[in-house]
């Protein structure tokens, strides 16, 4: 059965695995820029590696709780209250 919400433990989890992947394709980016010649997949290849850093700092921030837009406001839970 699919699960309508993550539940804190799965969401960690999620959120986790996402990073991974979204700095796996960064490093994959910056990689290939010395495997082309063209400087327009240069271009491209960096622009979107810079993209996904800052997607990655974006989910750092949620981690950490460290923006006020990533905090629960007034009459929220908690992240370590899930939901039930």
């Amino acid at each position: 059965m699919q699960q309508d919400h993550y539940d804190r433990q799965a969401l960690d989890s999620r959120i986790s695995k996402l990073r991974h992947g979204l700095d796996s394709l960064s490093h994959q980016l910056r990689e290939d820029v010395s495997k082309t010649s063209d400087p327009r997949a240069e271009a491209l290849f960096e622009t979107t590696a810079e993209v996904l850093r800052g997607l990655l700092k974006a989910f750092e921030h949620f981690a950490e709780g460290s923006e006020a837009a990533w905090r629960p406001g007034p009459g929220q839970q908690r992240p370590d209250h899930p939901r039930r």
